[in-house]
């Protein structure tokens, strides 16, 4: 959960403004760029991408940016704030554009800062949580393309060999990276 979402939460369960303060302080980062301070990081083709780590080499952890993601849209349906809608249509269609470079046609990639020799796939919980939060943001845009590959990523797990492939891959990666 993101922080906006945090703090829009606590003004929903007390009334109190200075949490719907803090929510709309904290959507400052999500106007800056990475190395202005801020948590977007906008790709060569003009994407913007919620960065969970604030690192030289940005690493799009795909669960990160769409809890980010949530709390773009949370802040939009909390005070109608036209930069966050804006935001939130930017950073859907950086998702739609580029959901297909987390599927290895096997499981899902946890980020895309691994090599192509060994990249940084996800294990069961995070391959597991991909799927119900592209079920959620296809029911929150009515987008069916995450419907597709959220059912695409749960047939995966249905799949004995790819379950397997998928926890020696995990391993060897935390042999070597870690």
């Amino acid at each position: 959960m993101s922080v906006t979402t945090t703090l829009l939460r606590a003004h929903q369960a007390t009334g109190k403004t200075e949490y719907l303060n803090a929510a709309i302080k904290a959507f400052d980062a999500f106007e800056s760029e990475v190395d202005q301070g801020g948590v977007i990081y906008t790709d060569s083709e003009g994407n913007p991408w919620i960065e969970e780590y604030i690192v030289t080499t940005p690493t799009h952890i795909l669960n990160g940016f769409i809890w980010g993601l949530w709390g773009v849209l949370d802040l939009y349906l909390a005070t109608n704030d036209e930069r966050a809608k804006l935001l939130w249509e930017k950073c859907v269609g950086t998702l739609t554009k580029n959901l297909h470079t987390f599927d290895l046609g096997w499981w899902s990639l946890y980020d895309q800062s691994g090599s192509r020799w060994l990249p940084m796939i996800t294990s069961r919980f995070y391959h597991s949580l991909h799927i119900v939060q592209l079920e959620i943001t296809s029911q929150l845009t009515n987008e069916h393309l995450f419907t597709d590959v959220s059912n695409r990523w749960n047939s995966y797990t249905s799949n004995s060999i790819y379950r397997s492939k998928a926890f020696i891959q995990k391993a060897l990666f935390k042999l070597l990276k870690y």
